[in-house]
C-alpha cells in the first residue's frame, strides 16, 4: 500500500498509516464509512472526530470514535469525500474517499503527535477494495456509463458483467428470477417476474450489478440483482442534453451462409433519442433537485415484416432532496414512463392486420426518510410504488382472427387468395388479432432500516455494524385477454392440383377445421409479502471480517376478494460470509460465502390455481365441411360451426402445503491487488435449487384415453412413440417436484485496472456448466406435463456459455476517449427434437438435453467519443458507436426439428436453418451538451 504525507516543510515526518479500504455490503441506496483512528504506536484514539463532507451530501456527517478507536458513518450517497480526523494532541487527518453504492469504504487512520502542530496530514488510499461478496459483480459510475458501447438500457448493461449474458445472470432460470431496484424500489414485474418498465441511463448516478455473495438485506432473485440510484443535484447547478440517431440504412449485410438460409428483407428504421438533464439547489445546502426528460423514437423490424414497429417511449423523472433536521434528510422521487406501439406482432406471417396497438403508461414514486442518531445509529425509512396501465387493442376492431397452416408441401397462401395482393409476402394469419388485452398492475411497499455501530461488544477491540429491518409489500396484477370476436379460427391451405400440361386440375383454396370459442384469461390476483432481516458486519481485526445475517420472508398470494390465500409460504435464508487478509497490508484476501435465496414470488406461481379468474374455458368446434368448403379469410362467420368438441382450461389445483422454490450457494474468491491500480481475481461459484415447481398431471389414467401417435426416426428408421392425456378428463396440479434439477457451477479469473495515465481495463474468463431438467421454477414449466415430456429431458440446460471472454479497455488521448466491449460466448446448448402431427403432441427430445450447441459468437463494440468545444463550464462532446464492429453472424437460434410435421418419417430439409443472427454491423451517433 503507498501513503502520500505532505508536511509543512520545517517539521519531520509524521506518522500515518492507511490501511487499504475494506468494503462490506450496505445498502441498496447508499453507501457507508467505517474504520479505525489510532496513534502512531497503533492505540486506539478515544472520542476523535470524523467529519466527512461531498458535493453529494446537503451538510456534513460527524462520527465520534468509540474507546475501541472504531468509527461508523452510514446511509452516505455514493460519490466522491472528503474526511478530516481530529483528536485533542494529535495532527488533522485528511482524506479523499469514494463511497460506492451498496458498500461499506473500511478506512483506518493513525494520526501523528501533536508535536508536528500545524502539519495536514493526506492519506492516499491506493484504491485495493476487499469485500466480504466476491468481486465478480459490477458498480458502473455514472462517468463509467458514459464509456460503455452499450444501448441505453438496464438490461443491456448487466451484460458487460462476467456470468451475466442476454440478462441471464450466473445460471438463474431466464431474466426472470433477477431483482430489479431503482431508488429502492422493487421495479419487478408482478405477472412473471423479470425487469418492467422504461429507464434513462441519465438519471442514475451510479448503478450496482451483484447477487453472488449477497447479504440478507437482498433477496426476491436467484439470478442477480440490479440496483440504481438517481440524482441528487447539487449546489452548483449542472445539466446534459443529448441526442442521439441510427439508422438501419447504415447497417451491413448479414455475412452467414447456409444452404437453406435466405433471410427475408427488413423494412427501414430509424431510432431517435432526445434526452435533457438538469440538477442544482433551489435553497443551497438545504433543497436540492434533480429533473430528467427523455423522448425516444425506435423502429423495430422483424425480418420480413411489411413495415416496422414504431415505439414512441416518453420518460420523465424529478427529485428532491431536502435536508428537513440537521439529523434527518427528505427524499422524493417520482417518474413516468409511456409506451405507444404500432403494428405490435407483426411478422413473417403476420400483416398489419393482425397486429395490435399498443398504450399504456407506469408511474412510479418513492419517499425517503433517512434520520441520525448521534454519530452510531441511522434510521431509513421508505414507502414506493408504481401502478402500470396496459391496453392492446387489435388493429381489425372485433373481427374474429383466422389462422392459416401451410399445404403439405410447405407453401403458404398466395396473395391472390388472402385478398392482401398489396403485400409483397405470404402470410398465414388473417382478418385479426387473435387477442385483444388490457393489464394493471400495481406495487406498494414500505420499509424501515436500522443501522447501529457498536465495539467490544463480544472481544476487546471488535467493531459490530448491525443492520437489520422490515418490508411490507403488495403488488396486484389484473390481466384480461379475450379472444376477438369471441372465436378464432383454423384453417388449412390446400394447394393447386396440376394436370400433366400444367394447366389447374384443382384449383387452390382454403379449408375449415375448427373453432375456438370462449374467453382467453380473466385473471386479478394479489401478493402480500413481509419481509425481516438482521444482519452484522463483525469485524475482528483489520484482517478479519464476518457478516453473519438471516433473511425471513412470507409470501401470500390469492385472487382478489378472497381472504384465503391459495399460496403462503414462510422462509429462512441464512446467510454467512468472511473476509481474510493473508498479508498485514490486505493486499491478499481469501473470501467465502455460503447463502440461500429464494424466488420472488410472482402470478405465475399460482395464477392458475385461483378460483373463479385465471384461464377460463374455451371449446373448441368442428367448422365448417373440411372436404368441399373454401374459407373467405376476411369473412369466416359464412360457414357455420358444426358440433362442439371438448371443452379445455389451463385450471391447475395447487398442492396443499407447497414450499417456496430457493437456490443454495457456496463462493469462494481470491483476489490480489498489484501496485496502484491493478487487482486480479479467481471466483469459483456453486448454485443448486431445490423445491422448484412444475405442471404434473394428477390423474394417469387420463393417460390410457389419451392420444397415442408416433412417429418414425429419420436418422435410425425406427418408431418414437407418444401419448398426450385426454384433455377431457385430465387434471394437473402446481406442486414440487423432487426430481426437477438445475445446477450451475462456474470459475471466473478476472483482472481490473482503475483509470490512471489515460487508461483502464476490465477483462475476464468465466468457465460454466448448468445442467438439470428444468429451465423455470414456477408451474409454466412443462417437462412433467406428461410421462412423454420426460425422455430425454436431463442434461446441459439453455442459459449459459461454457466459455465466455470479456475486454473492456478505455483509453483517453487528449480531447479523444476510446473505448469498446469485446465479447466471446461459446454456443448455447441445444437439443434436437422429434414432432408429431398432432399440435396436442409435446416435442420430444431426440437426443440427451443440450447433446448439441450453437457456434461461438464473437462481438465488438466500439464507442469514440471527442470534446468538440469547452469554455468553463460546458462541453460539448460528439459521440460515433459501433455495434457488432467484426460483422459476426452466429446463428443465435436455429430449426432443431429432425422431421417434417406433414411427414412425420421424412427429414426436416430447413434442419439447422437459422433463424436468428447476431445483428449486423451498425452505427449510431451522438451529441452531448454538457452545462
Amino acid at each position: 500500500m503507498s501513503c502520500r504525507i505532505v508536511l509543512n516543510p520545517s517539521l519531520i515526518m509524521a506518522l500515518v498509516v492507511g490501511v487499504s479500504p475494506i468494503l462490506v455490503a450496505q445498502s441498496s441506496t447508499t453507501g457507508a464509512l467505517s474504520g479505525t483512528v489510532r496513534d502512531a504506536a497503533g492505540n486506539p484514539i478515544a472520542e476523535a472526530k470524523v467529519r466527512i463532507t461531498s458535493s453529494a451530501l446537503i451538510g456534513e456527517r460527524v462520527a465520534v470514535t468509540t474507546k475501541a478507536g472504531s468509527y461508523q458513518i452510514s446511509a452516505l450517497p455514493p460519490g466522491k469525500y472528503s474526511v478530516v480526523i481530529t483528536a485533542p494532541g494529535f495532527v488533522t487527518g485528511k482524506s479523499p474517499i469514494a463511497v460506492e453504492l451498496g458498500q461499506v469504504v473500511n478506512q483506518h487512520f493513525r494520526l501523528a503527535a501533536e508535536s508536528l502542530q500545524g502539519a495536514i496530514v493526506e492519506v492516499v488510499a491506493d484504491g485495493s477494495k476487499v469485500d466480504p461478496a466476491p468481486s465478480i459483480g459490477r458498480n458502473i459510475t455514472y462517468e463509467a456509463l458514459e464509456n460503455i458501447s452499450a444501448n441505453r438500457s438496464l438490461n443491456e448493461l448487466i451484460n458487460i458483467t462476467p456470468g451475466i449474458n442476454n440478462g441471464v445472470a450466473w445460471g438463474g432460470a431466464q431474466g426472470n428470477v433477477n431483482a430489479y431496484l431503482v431508488d429502492g424500489v422493487n421495479m419487478s414485474d408482478p405477472s412473471a417476474g423479470g425487469s418492467f418498465g422504461y429507464t434513462n441511463p441519465d438519471w442514475f448516478s451510479e448503478i450496482q450489478v451483484g447477487g453472488i455473495g449477497a447479504g440478507a438485506e437482498y433477496g426476491g432473485f436467484t439470478g442477480g440483482y440490479i440496483n440504481a440510484v438517481t440524482k441528487r443535484g447539487g449546489n452548483t447547478v449542472e445539466g446534459t442534453a443529448d441526442a442521439y440517431f441510427s439508422s438501419s440504412s447504415w447497417s451491413s449485410k448479414t455475412t452467414y451462409s447456409h444452404p437453406n438460409f435466405n433471410p427475408p428483407p427488413s423494412p427501414k428504421t430509424e431510432d431517435k433519442d432526445l434526452s435533457v438533464s438538469i440538477g442544482g439547489p433551489i435553497i443551497k445546502d438545504k433543497l436540492w433537485y434533480f429533473f430528467s426528460g427523455e423522448q425516444l423514437i425506435s423502429q423495430e423490424a422483424t425480418p420480413g415484416a411489411v413495415v416496422p414497429v414504431e415505439l414512441k417511449n416518453p420518460r420523465l423523472m424529478g427529485k428532491l432532496t431536502y435536508q428537513v433536521l440537521p439529523s434527518a434528510t427528505l427524499e422524493a422521487f417520482f417518474s413516468w414512463t409511456g409506451v405507444y406501439r404500432t403494428n405490435r406482432g407483426i411478422g413473417l406471417n403476420y400483416p398489419p392486420e393482425t397486429c395490435v396497438s399498443q398504450n399504456s403508461g407506469s408511474p412510479t414514486f418513492g419517499l425517503t426518510w433517512t434520520q441520525t442518531f448521534g454519530g452510531a445509529t441511522v434510521l431509513t425509512s421508505r414507502l414506493s410504488g408504481f401502478t402500470s396501465y396496459d391496453t392492446r387493442k387489435p388493429n381489425g376492431g372485433d373481427r374474429p382472427s383466422v389462422a392459416v397452416s401451410a399445404a403439405s408441401d410447405g407453401s403458404m397462401v398466395p396473395g391472390s387468395l388472402s385478398g392482401l395482393t398489396q403485400w409483397p409476402a405470404n402470410f398465414t394469419h388473417f382478418n385479426n388479432a387473435v387477442l385483444g388485452a388490457t393489464n394493471v398492475k400495481s406495487r406498494i411497499t414500505a420499509s424501515s432500516i436500522l443501522d447501529h455501530f457498536r465495539s467490544s461488544l463480544l472481544l476487546s477491540g471488535d467493531s459490530h455494524a448491525f443492520r437489520g429491518g422490515f418490508e411490507w409489500e403488495q403488488a396486484s396484477d389484473e390481466q384480461n385477454e379475450h379472444v376477438t370476436g369471441g372465436r378464432s379460427y383454423s384453417a388449412k391451405y390446400i394447394a393447386p392440383v396440376l394436370n400433366p400440361d400444367g394447366s389447374v386440375r384443382t384449383p387452390a383454396r382454403i379449408s375449415p377445421t375448427s373453432a375456438l370459442v370462449g374467453k382467453e384469461l380473466a385473471l386479478n390476483a394479489r401478493i402480500d409479502r413481509l419481509m425481516l432481516f438482521v444482519q452484522d458486519t463483525w469485524t475482528l481485526s483489520d484482517r478479519l471480517t464476518l457478516r453473519p445475517g438471516l433473511r425471513f420472508e412470507q409470501f401470500k398470494g390469492r385472487a382478489y376478494g378472497d381472504k384465503s390465500p391459495v399460496w403462503t409460504t414462510s422462509t429462512f435464508a441464512p446467510r454467512f460470509g468472511g473476509t481474510v487478509a493473508l498479508t498485514a497490508d490486505n493486499r491478499n484476501v481469501l473470501k467465502l460465502h455460503v447463502g440461500r435465496y429464494f424466488d420472488g414470488l410472482s402470478m405465475a406461481y399460482f395464477d392458475r390455481a385461483t378460483t373463479g379468474g385465471g384461464y377460463t374455458p374455451r371449446t373448441q368446434y368442428v367448422w365448417g365441411n373440411a372436404a368441399t368448403d373454401n374459407v373467405d379469410v376476411h369473412n369466416p362467420e359464412a360457414i357455420p360451426l358444426g358440433a362442439a368438441g371438448p371443452t379445455t382450461t389451463s385450471y391447475s389445483s395447487l398442492q396443499p402445503g407447497i414450499k417456496h422454490p430457493y437456490q443454495d450457494e457456496a463462493t469462494a474468491s481470491y483476489e490480489r491487488a498489484f501496485g496502484q491500480n491493478w487487482t486480479v481475481g479467481l471466483t469459483g461459484i456453486y448454485r443448486n435449487d431445490y423445491d422448484m415447481i412444475a405442471r404434473v398431471l394428477t390423474n394417469p389414467a387420463a393417460m390410457a384415453t389419451g392420444t397415442w401417435l408416433y412417429t418414425i426416426d429419420p436418422f435410425t428408421k425406427l418408431p418414437v412413440g407418444a401419448v398426450y392425456p385426454d384433455p377431457a378428463t385430465a387434471t394437473w396440479a402446481i406442486k414440487n417436484v423432487d426430481d426437477a434439477k438445475r445446477t450451475y457451477r462456474s470459475a471466473t479469473l478476472s483482472a481490473e485496472r482503475r483509470m490512471a495515465n489515460s487508461w483502464a481495463l476490465s477483462a475476464s474468463y468465466t468457465r460454466a456448466q448448468l445442467r438439470g431438467n428444468m429451465t423455470k421454477a414456477w408451474g409454466y414449466n412443462a417437462p412433467f406435463e406428461t410421462p412423454s415430456s420426460l425422455y430425454n429431458a436431463e442434461g446441459l440446460l439453455p442459459g449459459f456459455h461454457e466459455h465466455e471472454v470479456k475486454i473492456r479497455p478505455v483509453y483517453k488521448l487528449g480531447r479523444f476517449t476510446f473505448s469498446g466491449i469485446f465479447t466471446y460466448l461459446s454456443g448455447e446448448r441445444t437439443t434436437r427434437t422429434l414432432t408429431f402431427n398432432s399440435s396436442n403432441i409435446p416435442a420430444l427430445w431426440y437426443a440427451p438435453r443440450g447433446t448439441d450447441k450453437y457456434p461461438s459468437q464473437k462481438n465488438l463494440d466500439l464507442k469514440v467519443a471527442a470534446a468538440v468545444y469547452q469554455k468553463k463550464q460546458t462541453r460539448v462532446e460528439a459521440y460515433v458507436d459501433v455495434f457488432n464492429a467484426l460483422n459476426s453472424s452466429a446463428p443465435t437460434a436455429w430449426d432443431d426439428t429432425i422431421n417434417t410435421y406433414y411427414n412425420v418419417d421424412t427429414f426436416n430439409a430447413n434442419f439447422h436453418k437459422a433463424d436468428i443472427i447476431q445483428n449486423p454491423r451498425s452505427i449510431r451517433i451522438g451529441i452531448r451538451l454538457r452545462y
